[in-house]
C-alpha cells in the first residue's frame, strides 16, 4: 500500500560518493503509515505481531513500531524504524513468505505510506 511516493523500496540501491552502489551497507528506514479512521489500535496490534517475526529474520538489526503520543487514534498514523544490515538483506525480507501474508493485512487497514530510506552520510 502506497501513497505514490515509493512504491517499492527493494528496487532502490545505495549509491556511495563515487556513484557506486552499496549492497552492503546498512539501510535504515522511516516509515510514516495512514492508517484508516478507528482503525489504528487493531493495526497496531496486527504489526507487532508481524514485526516479532520480522525481528528474527538474518539481517533485521532493528524494527520499532511507533504512535504518536500527543495525537489519539484520529491521526491515524503509526510509525515504523528499521534497521538492516544491508540491500540483499532487505530484498530477501520483502520477497519471503511472511512479507507476502503481510500485504493483504497492511491492504485492510493501511490508505498510504510513506517510506525514507536512509544510508549513513
Amino acid at each position: 500500500m502506497t501513497d505514490g511516493r515509493r512504491d517499492d523500496c527493494s528496487a532502490l540501491p545505495l549509491i556511495d560518493r563515487q556513484g557506486e552502489a552499496q549492497s552492503m551497507a546498512k539501510l535504515y528506514f522511516h516509515v510514516e503509515i495512514d492508517v484508516k479512521p478507528g482503525m489504528r489500535d487493531a493495526f497496531v496490534a496486527r504489526l507487532h505481531t508481524h514485526a516479532t517475526t520480522v525481528r528474527q529474520e538474518a539481517g533485521c538489526e532493528r524494527l520499532e513500531v511507533l504512535v504518536d503520543t500527543v495525537n489519539d487514534d484520529r491521526v491515524c498514523k503509526v510509525f515504523v524504524w528499521e534497521i538492516w544490515t544491508s540491500q540483499p538483506a532487505w530484498d530477501a525480507h520483502m520477497s519471503n513468505a511472511a512479507s507476502a501474508a503481510w500485504r493483504p493485512v497492511a491492504q485492510e487497514y493501511v490508505i498510504g505510506e510513506s517510506i525514507t530510506v536512509m544510508g549513513a552520510a
